[in-house]
C-alpha cells in the first residue's frame, strides 16, 4: 500500500501544474472501480470536506482536513479536479512569494512571528469560548 501511495505522489509531482488533479482523476477513472466504490469515495470526500470546514475556526488541522477531503472529491469529480487545478495556478505564486519572504527572515524574526501566531490563536480560542458562554 505504501508503494502505491509513493507512486501516486511521484506521478502527482511529475504532472504539470494546472493539470495535476485532472491527471489524478484520469488515473482513478482508468482503475475501473465499481460504481459502489465511487459513490462511497465521493460520500467520504464530502464528509471529510464538511468536517474540515467545520473544524477551520478552531485551532488545529481544519485546513488540512478540508484539503484532504477536496482531493478525495477530485479523484471522483472532474469538476472539482479542474477547480483545484485552477486554484493551484492562482495560489502557487503567492505560496512561493511567502516562502521566499519567510526564508529571508532571520531566526529571531521567525521565532517572534511564530510566538505572535500562537498568541493570536490563543486569543481566538478565548474569544470563541467567551462567545460559547454568551450563547449558552
Amino acid at each position: 500500500m505504501m508503494e502505491r501511495i509513493k507512486d501516486r505522489l511521484r506521478r502527482f509531482k511529475q504532472s504539470a501544474p494546472g493539470h495535476r488533479f485532472q491527471d489524478q482523476h484520469a488515473d482513478r477513472r482508468e482503475a475501473h472501480s465499481s460504481a459502489f466504490g465511487r459513490v462511497l469515495r465521493l460520500g467520504a470526500g464530502i464528509v471529510v470536506t464538511v468536517v474540515g470546514i467545520i473544524a477551520m475556526p478552531a485551532p488545529g488541522p481544519g485546513m488540512l482536513i478540508t484539503a484532504f477531503g477536496l482531493v478525495m472529491l477530485a479523484h471522483e469529480s472532474l469538476v472539482v479536479a479542474r477547480l483545484l487545478d485552477a486554484a493551484e495556478l492562482k495560489l502557487r505564486p503567492i505560496a512561493l512569494a511567502a516562502l521566499a519572504w519567510w526564508k529571508r527572515r532571520g531566526t529571531g524574526a521567525r521565532i517572534a512571528l511564530g510566538a505572535l501566531a500562537l498568541v493570536i490563536a490563543g486569543a481566538c480560542v478565548l474569544i470563541g469560548l467567551k462567545l460559547m458562554q454568551v450563547v449558552a
